[in-house]
C-alpha cells in the first residue's frame, strides 16, 4: 500500500485531496508527527499554511509592527515545511523505491491584483517554492522526485477569513468577476493536479514550479 502524507488535511485543498486520495486508496492520515519517521512515505503534500486572517488567531496581536504575525507566517509557512523535510530525510533518502514530494507555494501573481498584500504571508510561500527547487536540484540523481505548484486565489476558508469575509453578495460577484476566468479556484481542482503528480509517470515533471493560476501569475 502505497502511504501519502498530506500537511493540513482538515480544510481547504488539503482536504480535498484526502478525499480524492480516500477514494483511489492510496491514503493513510497521520496527524502525530511522531510517526513522521515510521513509515517509508510514497508521497508527501505540504499544504499546511497560514493566511493573513487566519494567522490572527495563531499569533498574539497588539504589537506595532504586527511582529508576531510576522513570525508566525514564517515559522508555519516557512519553517514548517523545511522542518518535515528534514525529519522524514532520513526515511526517504535510504528508500530505493520512488518517493514524490509536493509542495504548495500559493500566491505567485497575487502581488499584482492584491496590493497591500501581508508581506510576509507572501515571502513565506515564496520561501516555500524555493526549498523545492533547491530539494529537486539535489535529487535530480535519486528516487525522489520533487514538484511545486503555486495556485492563485482559492475558495478556501483561509482565503475567506483573509479577503472574502464581510463582502456583499454584490461585492462578492464583482470581485469574482475581476479574477481570471472571472472565478475563484476551487479546492477540489488543485487536489485532482496534486492526484496527477502522485502517479509514477509525473518523473519527468521532476523540478517544475507549476503555474496553477489561471493567468494570475503572468500579471505579476
Amino acid at each position: 500500500m502505497k502511504k501519502v502524507l498530506v500537511t493540513g488535511g482538515t480544510q481547504g485543498v488539503g482536504l480535498e485531496t484526502v478525499k480524492r486520495l480516500l477514494e483511489q486508496g492510496r491514503l493513510e492520515e497521520i496527524e502525530q508527527a511522531d510517526f513522521l519517521t515510521e513509515h517509508e512515505w510514497y508521497g508527501v503534500i505540504f499544504n499546511a499554511a497560514l493566511g493573513s486572517g487566519t494567522v490572527k488567531d495563531y499569533a498574539e496581536q497588539g504589537d506595532p509592527l504586527r511582529a508576531a504575525n510576522d513570525v508566525a507566517m514564517m515559522t508555519v509557512n516557512a519553517l514548517g515545511p523545511l522542518w518535515i523535510y528534514k525529519k522524514i530525510q532520513p526515511v526517504i533518502e535510504a528508500k530505493t523505491e520512488k518517493t514524490k514530494l509536493i509542495f504548495i507555494s500559493s500566491v505567485g501573481g497575487g502581488i499584482a491584483c492584491f496590493p497591500k498584500f501581508t508581506l510576509s504571508d507572501g515571502m513565506s510561500k515564496c520561501a516555500v517554492a524555493y526549498l523545492a527547487r533547491q530539494l529537486a536540484a539535489e535529487n535530480t540523481h535519486t528516487p525522489i522526485d520533487v514538484f511545486c505548484i503555486s495556485p492563485g486565489a482559492i475558495e478556501t476558508p483561509m482565503f475567506y477569513s483573509s479577503t472574502l469575509k464581510g463582502m456583499t453578495p454584490e461585492e462578492r460577484a464583482a470581485f469574482d468577476a475581476a479574477q481570471a476566468k472571472k472565478r475563484l479556484i476551487q479546492p477540489s481542482e488543485i487536489a485532482f493536479w496534486l492526484g496527477e503528480l502522485l502517479r509514477d509517470e509525473s518523473t519527468l515533471m521532476h523540478g517544475a514550479n507549476i503555474d496553477a493560476t489561471m493567468g494570475l501569475y503572468g500579471r505579476a
